[in-house]
């Protein structure tokens, strides 16, 4: 059966450069890159396109569940989310849902991320 081998080898070689990308990251950027990082690639993922640019992840991203993520204590991802909420970087609704307002703020955080990935559409 060619064509399932075929898209299996594309799904492994997809989650295969995710690995590698998430421990290069780990590896190399500061708390706040790892979590710029982390929340753009969740844009870039699962985000929901909004008004001026902006991007709804749309599921409930605890400050516990992104220190998870990036290898962070709970208490430093707070003090940099509200750091980013006071600079408009990004909003957090009352159900954890995270919205991404300004792309390119959080990608300068990240050396060597492009800032043009797409948000979808719906």
């Amino acid at each position: 059966m060619p064509t399932m081998a075929f898209n299996l080898a594309g799904i492994l070689s997809r989650r295969l450069r995710l690995s590698n990308a998430h421990v290069v990251a780990l590896a190399t950027l500061d708390i706040e890159g790892r979590l710029a990082d982390q929340l753009l690639a969740l844009g870039a993922e699962y985000g929901e396109a909004t008004a001026n640019d902006g991007c709804r992840i749309p599921f409930r991203l605890t400050q516990g569940d992104l220190a998870a993520l990036v290898g962070a204590s709970r208490v430093r991802v707070n003090q940099i989310l509200v750091k980013w909420k006071h600079h408009k970087f990004l909003a957090v609704d009352g159900q954890h849902v995270v919205t991404l307002l300004n792309r390119r703020a959080l990608t300068e955080l990240v050396p060597g991320l492009r800032a043009e990935a797409p948000w979808r559409e719906v």
